[in-house]
């Protein structure tokens, strides 16, 4: 379902991306942002696809599935509970398995060693959940930081690009007036040998002039 609001709480949109398993978050995940690879879209964590899932359909403004492509995706905005390491929807109680009629406590639906197994494995494994959501932050960190450096280094390669056609803009046109310096300056003094010749030729021939009159 849709809600037609501009803004969706975390929790309104993350009681509905909880009911979703792990293989329906992962192609949410993978179709609507381009931050994570499949690669390691694959390796997440239940916990980590829901705080990242419900980020990208409260971005959608959408409680439902999320089908568009979400450009300015920030897992850093992302909420992580590790509670979200259960579906919700599946998961049941002894009381809940005991109370639904089927079965008895000798042979219940999902049998009583695997609900114990299941609890103790949750509560072995809540030092390990905390130590991957420290890591899953830790990696986001490093990702941010990492996209800061790029952009300064783009900045920087762009900063540096533009300098370097600033200067040879500069010494293309300082070479261009020294060419243009030199072109008059070769003018007028062929245009100075010209005349001083035309003028020695003049008296020249005057002075021959003279010569024969005498």
């Amino acid at each position: 379902m849709t809600d037609n609001k501009d803004e969706l709480s975390d929790e309104v949109v993350r009681k509905m991306v909880v009911k979703d398993s792990v293989s329906r978050l992962q192609q949410e995940l993978s179709r609507c942002q381009s931050v994570y690879s499949e690669k390691e879209i694959g390796e997440m964590t239940r916990y980590q696809l829901v705080g990242l899932v419900t980020l990208l359909r409260q971005m959608n403004h959408s409680t439902s599935s999320c089908k568009n492509k979400i450009s300015d995706f920030n897992p850093k905005n992302a909420t992580f509970f590790e509670d979200d390491n259960v579906n919700k929807e599946r998961s049941q109680s002894l009381s809940e398995v005991a109370d639904s009629g089927v079965g008895s406590l000798d042979m219940p639906r999902f049998g009583i060693s695997q609900l114990m197994s299941h609890s103790l494995a949750s509560t072995r494994d809540d030092v390990a959940v905390k130590l991957e959501l420290m890591q899953f932050q830790m990696k986001l960190d490093r990702d941010e930081k990492e996209r800061v450096r790029v952009e300064k280094e783009r900045i920087r390669d762009d900063r540096e690009r533009k300098d370097k056609i600033d200067r040879e803009d500069r010494e293309r046109i300082r070479k261009e007036e020294m060419d243009e310096r030199e072109r008059v300056r070769k003018e007028e003094k062929d245009y100075k040998d010209r005349v001083r010749k035309e003028e020695k030729a003049d008296k020249e021939k005057k002075e021959e002039e003279d010569r024969e009159m005498k």
